[in-house]
């Protein structure tokens, strides 16, 4: 004889994507990746760290913080900001990584820790270059 499961575990909404810096809150519409470079940077690195909570809020034109790394109108001119600052061989010792993840606080650390900041860009960085198309 079957019987139906019951019970289980509670659902839970999915939060809605971050929007960056984007002041309209729509998702972006900019021009398309110019090369797989850009496409890599898009995908690994400014996707994470275009929301208001990371570099979103500053690193825009809007935001008025330079570099605009981040900004949410075009892509390909935040990959020609970030691409200036960061280290291919070593991306560890990218002006991102050692600025975000400086003792004692990081410059503008979204977590407790400027270390794991560090990190986790270190990581959007690797993910970005190792698979890049250059």
């Amino acid at each position: 004889m079957l019987a139906a499961c019951g019970g289980g575990a509670p659902t839970t909404d999915n939060p809605a994507a971050p929007t960056g810096g984007n002041p309209t809150g729509t998702p972006y519409s900019g021009p398309v990746a110019r090369d797989g470079d850009v496409l890599k940077f898009q995908q690994e690195f400014w996707s994470n760290a275009r929301s208001s909570d990371r570099c979103g809020s500053c690193h825009t034109p809007e935001g008025g913080q330079t570099p605009y790394f981040v900004r949410w109108d075009d892509v390909n001119l935040a990959y020609d900001e970030a691409v200036l600052r960061i280290d291919r061989d070593q991306s560890s010792d990218s002006e991102f990584v050692t600025k975000v993840g400086a003792p004692p606080i990081g410059h503008n650390c979204w977590v407790d820790d400027p270390g794991t900041c560090g990190s986790i860009m270190t990581t959007w960085i690797e993910n970005w270059v190792d698979f890049s198309s250059a």
